[in-house]
């Protein structure tokens, strides 16, 4: 959606000065970009006016201004209302990936007439003071942000590549969930369970123990649900429906020094292969178990 350069028979208010129709009034919103592991937050949202006249249309409800958001790789499109008090909007990640547009606007939300703006720029206006603008027609005008999706196919163990753990006080009965989504996969555990999986897994050598634990049979899970279709599907066409399985493709090439096959993960193990791909953590889990009861025998 541009609208930057089209000609309108009235005037327009641009973040880019060479565009605008306004002699001294600036438009543009403002936001902070943060990637979380579920959402993408536009955190303190909010648009910047400076022009008296647009900001009286909006406040007698003539006028609205919105962020539009534009994913071609997904598909995602949508807009969301923006006032001059921040607020966070939230997109959840499945519905992102690579580049996503931001762009804002200022539009009419019934016809005004006369529309009578202030500030011009009369070396394009000379004398006419009053205009007839249309509902919905566009009155100001932020193009646009771009904004890559940082999306790591690289992590030596896949983790955060690939994986969201989250705590949930709902679960009463010490189970683990598995959540095979577009975007990640989300392994669900008891609220009391992930303060101790925070303990322990950034240290090299605890940290196998939830990893063998939790991440081995979630990814299992997650490949048997690739391969139960009955047709091999394409590896691409298995990488455009899950977005986490590029990483495993990367990490695949990064151990073995060549590209994974169909008959690589159709023809394998589910549970070698999530092994392999997250460093042999079960039997490095094994191991840490007993330097630990060693070291609790002896103290």
């Amino acid at each position: 959606m541009l609208l930057g350069k089209r000609l309108f028979p009235y005037p327009i208010l641009n973040s880019e000065k060479v565009l605008s129709e306004y002699a001294d009034s600036d438009f543009r919103s403002d936001y902070d970009p943060v990637q979380e592991d579920e959402d993408y937050v536009f955190k303190g949202a909010r648009y910047i006016l400076t022009n008296d006249y647009l900001q009286g249309l909006i406040a007698e409800g003539k006028a609205k201004c919105v962020l539009f958001v534009e994913c071609s790789a997904t598909r995602f499109r949508n807009v969301f209302e923006l006032s001059s008090e921040p607020r966070d909007i939230r997109i959840p990640m499945s519905k992102l990936n690579d580049k996503i547009s931001v762009s804002a606007y200022i539009y009419a939300t019934q016809d005004i007439s006369p529309f009578k703006p202030t500030g011009l720029n009369y070396d394009y206006y000379d004398e006419v003071d009053e205009f007839f603008v249309e509902a919905n027609c566009v009155l100001a005008i932020d193009e646009f942000d771009r904004i890559k999706i940082n999306y790591n196919v690289d992590d030596d163990n896949l983790t955060s590549s690939i994986f969201t753990i989250v705590g949930d006080p709902e679960i009463k009965d010490g189970s683990i969930h598995t959540e095979v989504t577009k975007r990640k996969i989300r392994v669900t555990i008891p609220r009391d369970a992930y303060g101790s999986y925070v303990g322990v897994k950034d240290y090299d050598d605890t940290k196998w123990l939830p990893f063998a634990i939790m991440l081995v049979p979630s990814l299992i899970e997650a490949f048997e649900r690739i391969k139960s279709g009955g047709d091999r599907k394409p590896l691409d066409d298995v990488e455009f429906e899950y977005d986490w399985f590029a990483s495993v493709r990367a990490r695949y090439r990064k151990i073995y020094m060549r590209p994974m096959n169909e008959e690589d993960f159709y023809g394998s193990s589910s549970y070698l292969l999530a092994q392999q791909l997250l460093d042999m953590p079960s039997s490095k889990a094994v191991n840490v178990s007993f330097e630990l009861i060693s070291k609790g025998v002896k103290d």
